[in-house]
């Protein structure tokens, strides 16, 4: 429900805002959990705009996201 909700805000849908805080709670969320999906939908769509705005291009972005995944493997396997 909260990856729900974190959609709903970056996108303004005011009605299913509503519905699904309100959901959200229902469902135990605590105030916390709900204000950490709106953190994160935020920092998602900061990033969405630096990426889009950009023009990075999506496989250079992808291939050097493997390549930081490979290094941050190795790294881990060090310890």
């Amino acid at each position: 429900m909260l990856i729900l909700q974190d959609f709903i805000f970056r996108t303004h849908l005011d009605y299913c805002v509503y519905y699904h805080t309100e959901v959200a709670k229902a469902n135990g969320a605590s105030e916390a959990e709900i204000q950490e999906a709106v953190a994160l939908g935020a920092n998602v769509r900061h990033w969405s705009m630096i990426l889009q705005g950009n023009q990075i291009d999506l496989e250079d972005f992808k291939e050097q996201f493997q390549e930081m995944m490979a290094y941050m493997a190795e790294q881990a396997s060090k310890n």
